[in-house]
């Protein structure tokens, strides 16, 4: 698997999220559209870390990359928004993470949202 094919599935499935929660008219399912929102965030850095960590992946078969990938997820970054923020404030810079944690979006300011996810 290359990074282009890893990070592009992640990319997707996070913007099929951010539909679902910004486009939902059902009131019954408009409560979930903030899970829908995390879900789409998570995913968005956790593209953004496989693209820019495939040297440990892109080696192996298809089927071993995915089950690396999984094992990378679950111990490295788990769903800790704050460690995949460090991880890719490594790789895009600090000051590029901290004008995105300050921009308030939906009334919830970056900082509030990253609380929110981590309860989440």
């Amino acid at each position: 698997m290359d990074r282009i094919e890893v990070a592009s599935v992640w990319i997707y499935s996070a913007i099929s999220d951010f539909y679902f929660a910004f486009c939902v008219e059902n009131q019954k399912f408009r409560e979930y559209a903030t899970f829908f929102d995390i879900m789409g965030t998570e995913k968005i850095c956790k593209g953004i870390l496989l693209f820019h960590n495939a040297s440990i992946y892109e080696q192996l078969s298809k089927q071993s990359a995915r089950q690396r990938i999984e094992e990378e997820l679950k111990t490295r970054w788990k769903h800790s928004l704050k460690k995949m923020l460090k991880d890719i404030d490594s790789i895009i810079g600090c000051d590029k993470v901290k004008d995105i944690l300050s921009v308030s979006f939906d009334g919830f300011t970056g900082k509030q949202f990253v609380k929110v996810f981590e309860k989440g």
